[in-house]
């Protein structure tokens, strides 16, 4: 995954140089352009809200969902979103693919110095310990380089 620059990191005169507004130069960066039904995502974001320390659902993750059982359900079914089934089997794909970023996405957070209370909000978990147990071993494995275990 191809890791995009933060809109914070570009200098000032390179954002006038584009002629574009902050947000537009966001939206750009995320990959978020064009017209949506909900009137626009420019009219959501405040660019000194961090809008990522809590898990939820909005238009944008709905949007960026649907677009993204429709084109699965269009590549592995000759029916493609207009058959149910291949929409159900394109979800339970997303689902695990997320699920299977779990660990490293907690690892990467962990390397970046993030706590376990902060990880275990960001995860909607009960509490740090929680976050802990369920990935600690994992955050460990990768810190050591993850070298498996000589028997």
């Amino acid at each position: 995954m191809a890791t995009r620059q933060p809109v914070e990191a570009l200098a000032e005169d390179e954002i006038l140089a584009t002629g574009k507004d902050r947000t537009t130069v966001r939206l750009e960066l995320a990959g978020m352009t064009g017209d949506h039904e909900d009137g626009g995502l420019e009219e959501h974001l405040e660019l000194d809200e961090d809008r990522s320390l809590l898990a939820y659902t909005d238009t944008f993750s709905a949007q960026l969902l649907d677009e993204a059982l429709e084109q699965l359900a269009a590549i592995r079914s000759p029916f493609g979103p207009a058959d149910p089934g291949a929409v159900l089997t394109a979800l339970v794909s997303l689902c695990a693919e997320a699920e299977a970023r779990l660990d490293d996405a907690v690892a990467d957070a962990r390397a970046a110095g993030y706590g376990w209370s902060a990880i275990a909000e960001r995860l909607a978990a009960v509490n740090a310990r929680a976050a802990r147990r369920r990935y600690g071993a994992y955050c460990r494995w990768r810190e050591e380089g993850c070298q498996l275990p000589i028997a």
